[in-house]
């Protein structure tokens, strides 16, 4: 076998590693905007498929039906994955269930790759290489009209959508050449860009550097008591930490500090138990009250989401509680 094509194997073979490592950061790491995050870990998982079925192909040349399939769902899944993470950081935000129409292309082209002849995976992978470009022009064009709070964030975004485009065009190389140096040396291209976007996460502020740990100001502590004892913010339907924390125009990560530091719980447990401590104070007061009214009342979006509150906090049930309690009143 040529020398050539062993270098550009075990180079585009750290490569992969390198993409798994980034991706495994990404996914259990790094825990802050985890849905962000998680889909960036999942892109690089998803080239790192498509990396080693090529070095599968040119150290191998024959690759089975299941190198195949893993190489066409990283392909197939690139496009998605690049577009959804781009769109996480505009007004949309975070992602919903309609979205995993995304993945039925590369779900049903991962079947196929079991069930046909080479001649129409070769066709899959064509057709979805040219979806690729498709998902990056939105992309770009929503990169571009995302207003970024961050200037580094924005820089990092913009350096893996060029990426991208350009580990996309190593594809296309691959299938417009039939020479294996040449098809290996488009590997290295698309590896190259890997090694590019890992040192410049090393360099960033944004990705692998971790947020200086400030001191819990005695003010947002307290700010965030009132919020709770005296406003009662806590009453507010379907409330999210990061509402609350605009709403109160504090970082969230010093609310949960200052939560924690009040009442040893996170966010929701606090929510959660504010809530149930109002319940029970009218429980105790009107015994002909209506307790699924009530429980919209204090802030729980469904009946059952507050009976599994309420047993959790008082080990018993709403009608448990007001009878043990009444009788005593």
């Amino acid at each position: 076998m040529d020398t050539g094509i062993i270098l550009l194997g075990i180079f585009s073979g750290i490569a992969v590693a390198t993409s798994f490592y980034f991706a495994s950061y990404f996914l259990f790491v790094k825990k802050k905007d985890r849905f962000k995050n998680s889909l960036l870990g999942f892109l690089f998982i998803a080239i790192g498929f498509r990396i080693a079925k090529s070095i599968a192909y040119f150290i191998f040349i024959d690759v089975i039906s299941a190198g195949l399939a893993m190489g066409y769902l990283g392909l197939s899944s690139i496009g998605p994955l690049v577009f959804l993470y781009i769109r996480s950081f505009g007004k949309k935000g975070e992602g919903s269930k309609s979205d995993f129409v995304h993945f039925i292309v590369p779900f049903l082209g991962v079947i196929a790759c079991f069930l046909t002849h080479l001649g129409h995976i070769v066709i899959l992978y064509k057709s979805v290489t040219a979806l690729l470009f498709v998902y990056l022009a939105i992309a770009f064009i929503m990169h571009f009209r995302t207003d970024y709070h961050n200037k580094g964030v924005r820089k990092w975004n913009l350096q893996v959508l060029v990426g991208v485009c350009v580990i996309g065009l190593s594809f296309v190389t691959q299938h417009l050449t039939p020479d294996v140096l040449k098809y290996a040396i488009g590997t290295g291209v698309a590896s190259l860009v890997i090694y590019y976007l890992f040192i410049s996460a090393l360099k960033s502020q944004v990705v692998f550097t971790k947020p200086v740990s400030k001191k819990l100001p005695q003010s947002v502590v307290e700010k965030i008591k009132n919020a709770f004892e005296k406003d009662k913010i806590y009453m507010e339907q379907a409330l999210t930490l990061s509402e609350f924390s605009k709403n109160q125009e504090v970082p969230t990560y010093l609310v949960s500090e200052a939560i924690k530091k009040l009442y040893g719980k996170r966010f929701p447990e606090a929510i959660n138990y504010f809530r149930i401590e109002e319940i029970k104070k009218i429980l105790i007061n009107n015994g002909s009250i209506k307790i699924e009214a009530l429980a919209y009342e204090v802030g729980f979006n469904t009946p059952s989401t507050f009976y599994a509150a309420f047993k959790r906090e008082t080990n018993m049930s709403p009608k448990e509680f007001q009878k043990k309690h009444l009788v005593h009143y």
